[in-house]
């Protein structure tokens, strides 16, 4: 069926899936029968004689034409929904597994898509949706697959009627036999085994069959791509389908690609199995009560990368290792104990991309041509230290400052350990905040790292090391394209490149905490295009241009100074690189003397920009020490004290609060002072004009007349009121109109 946007109003093609789906898995690889190889060995040889008798008792075979009920002779695609959707029906119920899958016709489901990078959206539609609906899916339900899936058959869910990417089993693609060699059918079934990847957090690989009046095809989806089976003639082969059938839709939840050391436990937590300090298998409880992960990747090839934070001040991270990169628990190893850098605990090696496919004789299972394109990934589970929260929940400018000089700083420890970081990213840079440290920073993330002394190694040059948003002019220059012919390598200053990139993401791309702004540049908004060539020339136009767009005011001209004083030092190098491609560049072991001096002053603009926003007087508003709640006078009454001056719009809100508990509490106290009489009356005059307030809010957007003044003269009443409770000595918070 075909994808697409749904809106209240409207539903679009979304074809801008299909070609993302291409360009991940540009190749997808023959393996003849591999349906032999990813079931279990014995899994034919026990049911060979029970499927033999089910195609001999089955309604839907006939045995003597070796025929199945299906139409042979159908213009319309459509026609052959019900007939399969009954005929994968029957075999589930003569198998017995029912109890646990259901099939769904679903080619009008419309099934949600999370949001997936570089798909385009409608920027005026803020109700813009992706949905798409495979022909027929098999769903879980039932105690073992609640427990398993991520979201397998909840109470409120009606998983016949309602299938979701998050509770489905297998996608099947149903299509008419002179249409079944179109290349769409293999994109739409990658759309949707996407979508599993994105939506299962512990999917490691997700099964799919393409089926037409005659033939079948099977498709296994993994961490390294994809790969199919030959043609199989459903009718004379009726044997071989129905193992497909049953082996692609198994009640075993490893069976059918599920991590199952990820479950919901009797007590309705999500657990995770990691290793502890000690080395000790620990069913760590995830800390978010939906069981969701803090990060998960958005593509079906690649790392895979997903961390969940944990109980004890954990996260543990997920990934998949290609065998040409270095595994990152090697550089976690060397930087235990280096400070501004996230620290390992344990890790666990598992299972690899080849074994899942039932690659046990390599070099004997993948032809020459296809192990050109099979890159084999070996999965690593790694217990880490929590190393403080995202950088994009800054709450201050101090807090983005702080960050970024130590994740620079921590930056520098990793050289000096023989350690290139490869991937700053606003998903890299930890805020850290302690009672000994009010601010600081982690730098976190060591997938893409390599060493220093081995830096001409294949991975070295791999285009996609970072994250395109925040990659440097010369990495994006080295795209694999044709015209390829940089000879730079990725040293220091492609990192500090980035550096930079994520300070404007952050002062320029926010109005404030947790606030993006709906105006930001459109260089900016160019940096995490799809073709790495125009946020190439977006950024290499940001870096020599004289004259920029200023930061947001929430950060002022401190950040202003400090992105100058990035972009000068840059300058000259991203030139260097971008007119002598063809040059020869040194080695990053020559780099270390000159990248010790880079650092000094890479540094030394942080450091500035930090003595100067300690001596702004902003600085010291936000960070003067806030007197508690309540404090005794010498009268003997309690005073209200609340806290430092705010801004923000939950002021009015809190003080309302604060209010109503100070009035109760000063009524059930006969013995009160004059003063704190006095006090109760002032409060309860604040709070009858928030009343009043709230009741203008409530007029119709039609019954405008004279409210304006109104509001005027309401908020010179709450002046008067905030002045009058000011000169009774009680500090509260700031007012503006």
């Amino acid at each position: 069926m075909p994808l697409s946007t749904t809106t209240t109003s409207r539903t679009n093609s979304v074809n801008p899936h299909l070609p993302i789906v291409a360009e991940e898995i540009s190749h997808d690889i023959h393996v003849p029968c591999i349906y032999n190889k990813v079931f279990n060995p014995t899994f034919g040889l026990s049911r060979k004689k029970r499927i033999t008798q089910y195609l001999e008792d089955s309604s839907k075979y006939d045995s003597k034409r070796k025929r199945w009920d299906i139409p042979s002779k159908t213009a319309l695609e459509e026609d052959l929904y019900h007939p399969f959707e009954e005929l994968i029906s029957d075999i589930l119920a003569y198998f017995e597994y029912t109890e646990t899958r259901s099939v769904v016709r679903s080619a009008n489901a419309n099934m949600h898509h999370e949001e997936v990078k570089g798909v385009p959206r409608c920027e005026d539609d803020d109700e813009w949706e992706f949905k798409s609906s495979p022909d027929i899916v098999v769903t879980g339900h039932g105690k073992i697959e609640k427990e398993i899936g991520y979201n397998f058959g909840p109470a409120d869910h009606d998983w016949r009627t309602r299938p979701t990417y998050a509770n489905l089993v297998t996608p099947f693609e149903v299509t008419l036999d002179k249409n079944f060699e179109e290349e769409v059918n293999f994109l739409q079934i990658g759309v949707y085994a996407r979508q599993c990847f994105i939506q299962q957090h512990n999917r490691q690989s997700v099964y799919a069959l393409l089926i037409s009046q005659k033939r079948a095809r099977l498709y296994v989806f993994d961490r390294s791509g994809a790969c199919h089976s030959e043609d199989i003639n459903i009718h004379k082969n009726a044997e071989v389908f129905v193992r497909i059938i049953l082996g692609i839709c198994s009640p075993d939840c490893a069976a059918v690609g599920f991590d199952t050391s990820i479950y919901w436990s009797d007590d309705g937590t999500r657990r995770i199995q990691a290793l502890d300090e000690n080395k000790n298998l620990v069913a760590y409880r995830i800390k978010d009560p939906d069981g969701k992960p803090l990060f998960h990747a958005g593509t079906i090839k690649g790392r895979g990368t997903c961390c969940w934070a944990v109980e004890g001040g954990l996260v543990v991270k997920d990934r998949w290792t290609s065998v040409e990169q270095t595994p990152e628990v090697d550089f976690l190893e060397v930087s235990r104990g280096l400070p501004f850098v996230g620290q390992m605990v344990a890790y666990i090696t598992g299972t690899s991309t080849a074994k899942l496919r039932g690659f046990h004789d390599y070099e004997r299972d993948v032809s020459p041509e296809d192990k050109k394109h099979f890159d084999n990934r070996y999965f690593h589970r790694v217990t880490l230290k929590d190393g403080g929260k995202p950088f994009l929940q800054f709450s201050s400018p101090e807090e983005v400052l702080y960050a970024i000089r130590d994740a620079i700083r921590g930056h520098k420890n990793l050289w000096d350990s023989g350690i290139l970081h490869r991937d700053i990213s606003i998903n890299n840079i930890l805020i850290t905040r302690s009672d000994t440290v009010p601010y600081g920073g982690t730098l976190i993330d060591l997938d893409m790292a390599v060493w220093i002394d081995r830096a001409n190694s294949p991975e070295a040059k791999d285009f996609r090391a970072g994250t395109q948003a925040f990659q440097s002019v010369g990495v994006l220059d080295s795209n694999g394209s044709e015209k390829n012919t940089s000879k730079a390598p990725h040293d220091h200053l492609d990192d500090f490149e980035s550096v930079l990139y994520v300070l404007c993401s952050a002062a320029m791309g926010f109005e404030g905490p947790g606030k993006m702004t709906t105006h930001a540049p459109r260089y900016l908004r160019l940096w995490p295009d799809v073709d790495p060539s125009t946020a190439s020339y977006s950024k290499f136009g940001f870096i020599r241009r004289r004259n920029l767009p200023t930061t947001q005011p929430f950060f002022g001209p401190i950040f202003d100074r400090l992105i100058h004083d990035l972009r000068g030092f840059l300058r000259p190098h991203v030139d260097r690189k971008w007119a002598n491609a063809e040059t020869n560049f040194p080695a990053l072991a020559c780099l270390k003397e000159c990248a010790r001096n880079d650092y000094t002053t890479v540094l030394g603009f942080f450091d500035k920009a930090i003595a100067d926003l300690e001596a702004d007087d902003g600085f010291k508003e936000r960070n003067k020490p806030v007197p508690p709640d309540e404090t005794k006078t010498p009268g003997g009454s309690s005073r209200i004290l609340g806290k430092r001056a705010r801004s923000d719009s939950s002021v009015a809100g809190d003080t309302r609060r604060r209010s109503k508990r100070i009035i109760e509490k000063k009524k059930a106290k006969r013995t009160a002072s004059a003063n704190a009489i006095r006090f109760i009356d002032i409060a309860m005059a604040l709070n009858r004009h928030f009343h009043v307030a709230e009741q203008h809010d409530a007029i119709s957007d039609h019954d405008t007349g004279g409210r304006e003044e109104d509001e005027f003269s309401m908020d010179h009443e709450i002046i008067s009121v905030y002045e009058e409770l000011e000169r009774e000595n009680c500090h509260i918070l700031h007012y503006t109109p």
